[in-house]
């Protein structure tokens, strides 16, 4: 492997860890959101508005890279891993995130306003659903419960990496650029 590439490579993996903990901020911003829609059902709205501009954002910071380190001019592959390195560093980051919410500040906040949710719910439906939903509800944010907090961080970890790999497959196509293309 020549100077060449192992600098083109240094270059991309310092750029896609100063994207991904951008996104990864903005992944913790926006998290935050989820206890306080519990107060403000608006603000669930807004999270959710937030995170479809995630591929946005992620395209955005592809682009820029393309433009600005590698001339205008990026293959699939380098795109696809410079977004997989971003989302991995998001994902790292949120983790240890949530496992700081969970761990010393939720206290069991967000599973028991999400049980009321569900009372208030179930309390809705005719009688025949009630007790089978209700039960099965109940089981979901139990099962919850017994989660800790370190389990909780890997589980949206793992959930936030193999996202960020199929969104990566998604965007890159988009960021993708020959030399012939950038001619035209």
């Amino acid at each position: 492997m020549n100077n060449d590439n192992l600098i083109a490579r240094a270059v991309m993996t310092r750029y896609a860890t100063f994207c991904g903990t951008l996104m990864g901020l903005f992944w913790l911003a926006k998290f935050t959101l989820i206890p306080l829609g519990f107060f403000m059902p608006m603000l669930m709205f807004i999270f959710l508005g937030l995170s479809i501009c995630v591929p946005f954002i992620a395209y955005a910071m592809a682009r820029n890279f393309r433009n600005r380190y590698r001339g205008g001019v990026m293959s699939f592959g380098e795109a696809w891993i410079f977004l997989f390195l971003t989302f991995l560093y998001a994902s790292l980051l949120t983790a240890m995130g949530y496992f700081i919410y969970f761990r010393f500040i939720d206290g069991g906040f967000i599973l028991n306003s999400m049980d009321e949710l569900v009372n208030e719910f179930v309390a809705t439906l005719p009688q025949m659903q009630r007790e089978q939903m209700g039960t099965q509800m109940r089981e979901l944010i139990n099962a919850q419960r017994s989660l800790s907090p370190i389990t909780i961080a890997l589980e949206q970890m793992s959930q936030n990496l193999m996202l960020g790999a199929i969104m990566a497959l998604i965007i890159a196509p988009f960021v993708k650029k020959s030399p012939q293309q950038g001619n035209l």
